[in-house]
C-alpha cells in the first residue's frame, strides 16, 4: 500500500500532507488516462534504457534549474536535501533521494521534462528497490550539496557535470545488469 502511494504521489496524482494523509490532486479524466495508457507502455523497456533517459533528462533538467530557479524553488530544493539527510539511514532514503531530482525538476520551469521524469522514476525505483542499488552511502550527500551549491551559483554547466558525475554508478550498473542478461 505504501508502495502504491509512493507512486500515485511521483506521478502527481495524490498529494501527502504530513499528519493528515493524503489528497487526490485535481487531474481531468484525459490526463489520467494518458498517464496510465503512458505507464503501461513503460514496462516492456529495460533498465539501462530507463537509465539512460534519466541522465539525459536530468543534465538537462538540472542545468535549467540552475538558470530558471526562484527563491522558493531554493527553498524546496534545500527541504528536499535537508530531508534525505534526515532519512539516510531509513528505508525510505531513495524515495527521499528521488524527491530533492524532483526538486530539481520542478525548479527547471520545464513541465516536459518534469512529466517525463515523473513517469520514468516509479519503474527506476521498483528495480533500485528490488535489486538494493543504493545503499547508503554518506557521498551522496555530498553530491547533493555540490549540486546545490552550482544551482545556487547558477552555473548550469558545472551542475549537469555534476548530475551525470552522480548518476555515473547506477548507469553502469544497469550497463552491467544489461550484459549479465545478454550471456
Amino acid at each position: 500500500m505504501r508502495d502504491a502511494l509512493h507512486k500515485l504521489e511521483f506521478y502527481g496524482i495524490i498529494k501527502t500532507l504530513p499528519q493528515s494523509g493524503s489528497i487526490i490532486n485535481g487531474l481531468d479524466i484525459t490526463t489520467l488516462d494518458g498517464l496510465i495508457s503512458d505507464v503501461l507502455n513503460l514496462q516492456s523497456y529495460d533498465f539501462l534504457s530507463l537509465v539512460e533517459t534519466r541522465v539525459v533528462l536530468e543534465m538537462n533538467t538540472i542545468r535549467f534549474c540552475a538558470e530558471r530557479y526562484t527563491e522558493k524553488d531554493l527553498k524546496n530544493l534545500e527541504k528536499a536535501h535537508a530531508n534525505y539527510i534526515t532519512s539516510f539511514d531509513s528505508p525510505n532514503r531513495v524515495s527521499y533521494d528521488f524527491a530533492f531530482h524532483r526538486a530539481i525538476a520542478e525548479a527547471s520551469h520545464n513541465p516536459v521534462f518534469k512529466a517525463m521524469l515523473m513517469i520514468i522514476i516509479p519503474d527506476i525505483l521498483d528495480i533500485y528497490q528490488r535489486d538494493r542499488i543504493c545503499a547508503p552511502n554518506s557521498e551522496v550527500i555530498n553530491e547533493h550539496e555540490q549540486m546545490l551549491n552550482a544551482i545556487k551559483s547558477r552555473d548550469g554547466e558545472k551542475a549537469a557535470e555534476l548530475m551525470v558525475q552522480h548518476l555515473k554508478g547506477v548507469l553502469d550498473f544497469a550497463k552491467q545488469k544489461l550484459e549479465q542478461e545478454n550471456n
